[in-house]
């Protein structure tokens, strides 16, 4: 049976002028540089957010925690904002559905059938002989997370990023992931701080043409920004994506500053299947702090098959020395080796996936919560966060009829948008972000402007587009 592997695959989907684009899930890469022994099950499996040594709230750091307009649960619906209570009030997914008070959950409400059949063919029929960039995704072909929250995915290993000097995270969620995330729409945002605060992700759609999510991640011990921008073809029955920018990582302690490039993806067994996802290419993670240089190597699957996700790689410190050597398997175990001792050190090993993740669209831990909304979060999101997002949320619930339609109409509105803009002169300009040059790359980035957080505090926005309602624009 056809099961749809488009994972981490972006596509501008609604438009009339729509074209083929791409944004990848991706893990990171940084250094090592100690001989701790792996202490991976202290983390707690899938969702790990914590980290080696002393504990530092973001408070303490002068970081701000935000607390909305009340921490209890239970305040009537006139206490939130006009647009979430628009939504809970008006709108046939939310309210209909059931927002609990629990901070995380074990499960998504409804579990789904790994085995089901999708009309794949007569889809792909529909796309012979057309322009690629002109065809409208059904719902069927999504998992109910927006690509934003995907971004936000790379977070879950952060913790890594507190031992020694680093290690990679691996692709593992792409083994898994059959589905590809929908499209943020234009001034959608997402927000993310786990139970124990250790750290905060915001990120926002700031372009729909290409389409292009933006984050960034803080904490007492690291900063990280990237974002989606991709270069993307199709090579025969396959899909290739390449990114086109980096990602930073910052680590405070020490001031070292990471950048480095994803490895390509490659999508392929589209017709005939089985669907595989494959990551191979270069990395090369580079410390400008202390000119420290990781080379990796993902090997990419043979024509014939073999072994997917084999890693091998080197170390060198500034003065070109080299420190280790790299080997493991990106859905497997990450490991290092003391080029002068030859002493082994695992740095990462793959976690079991919670029981029915095939029911949940092949979900780990961590990505289950990511649309979790409970009620306490209904009085500090913005009104533009994905969690809101009714056609996704009807799709978590397995209500496809509903999600269908919900989805035709938000994107039936982000149309109507661009062309009031268009009439007006108007051009659409990123809430939290800025697009600019990276000094230390001369890449096109997008740079945190500052201020959600603050925003947040107060429960301040106004300048933020309805982009959920049955409101007109």
């Amino acid at each position: 049976g056809y099961e749809n592997n488009y994972n981490g695959v972006q596509i501008d989907e609604e438009e009339d002028e729509e074209f083929y684009s791409f944004s990848l899930d991706d893990g990171y890469v940084h250094m090592p540089g100690g001989q701790e022994e792996e202490e991976e099950k202290k983390y707690g499996g899938d969702d790990r957010t914590q980290f080696n040594g002393p504990q530092t709230s973001l408070n303490e750091l002068g970081l701000t925690i935000p607390k909305g307009l009340g921490s209890k649960t239970g305040n009537a619906i006139q206490d939130y904002h006009p647009v979430i209570k628009n939504l809970l009030e008006q709108n046939i997914v939310l309210k209909e559905t059931e927002i609990p008070n629990t901070i995380t959950r074990d499960q998504l409400p409804h579990l789904i059938d790994p085995n089901q059949k999708f009309p794949f063919w007569s889809f792909l029929k529909d796309m012979i002989g057309k322009d690629l960039s002109r065809f409208t995704m059904p719902v069927w072909m999504n998992e109910p997370l927006s690509f934003l929250q995907r971004l936000c995915e790379q977070i879950e290993h952060l913790y890594l990023l507190d031992k020694a000097n680093g290690s990679i995270t691996p692709y593992a969620n792409t083994a898994t992931r059959h589905k590809k995330p929908f499209n943020p729409l234009l001034g959608e945002t997402f927000e993310y701080i786990p139970p124990d605060k250790s750290y905060r992700f915001i990120g926002e759609q700031v372009s729909h043409h290409p389409p292009i999510s933006a984050g960034f991640a803080d904490s007492p011990a690291f900063q990280l920004w990237s974002d989606s921008n991709v270069k993307s073809g199709i090579k025969g029955v396959s899909i290739e994506v390449k990114p086109l920018g980096s990602t930073h990582a910052i680590l405070k302690k020490h001031n070292d500053h990471f950048t480095f490039r994803r490895p390509i993806t490659q999508v392929s067994g589209l017709v005939l299947g089985p669907i595989v996802v494959d990551n191979f290419g270069e990395v090369t993670v580079t410390n400008h702090t202390n000119k420290d240089v990781a080379v990796m190597n993902l090997k990419k699957l043979g024509m014939f098959g073999g072994t997917i996700g084999d890693i091998t790689g080197t170390i060198k410190d500034g003065k070109g020395n080299l420190r280790y050597k790299i080997v493991g398997n990106w859905n497997k175990d990450f490991r290092i080796i003391d080029a002068q001792t030859n002493q082994e050190t695992l740095i990462w090993e793959k976690t079991p996936l919670p029981p029915d993740n095939a029911k949940m669209f092949g979900f780990n831990k961590f990505a289950v919560q990511l649309n979790h909304l409970n009620q306490e979060m209904l009085h500090q999101i913005a009104p533009t966060d994905s969690r809101l997002r009714p056609d996704q949320r009807a799709w978590e619930q397995g209500k496809a009829e509903l999600a269908s339609s919900e989805k035709h109409r938000l994107e039936e509105k982000q149309r109507a948008r661009r062309k009031v803009y268009q009439t007006s002169g108007k051009v659409h300009e990123p809430r939290w972000f800025k697009e600019v040059i990276d000094p230390i790359t001369n890449e096109k980035t997008y740079h945190y402007n500052g201020g959600y957080w603050e925003s947040r505090e107060s429960q301040n926005w106004n300048d933020l587009l309805d982009i959920y309602t049955d409101n007109p624009v």
